[in-house]
C-alpha cells in the first residue's frame, strides 16, 4: 500500500540519517545552549 507521503508502506523507508546524527558536534558542544 502507498502511503499519504507516497512511500510504499509495504517496505521500509530509504535510509537517511538525520543531519544531527551525520555530522558530529563540535568538541565541548553544549546542547542546552
Amino acid at each position: 500500500a502507498v502511503s499519504g507521503d507516497g512511500w510504499d508502506t509495504a517496505a521500509p523507508p530509504p535510509t537517511v540519517a538525520p543531519a544531527v546524527d551525520v555530522v558530529p558536534p563540535p568538541s565541548g558542544w553544549d546542547p542546552e545552549m
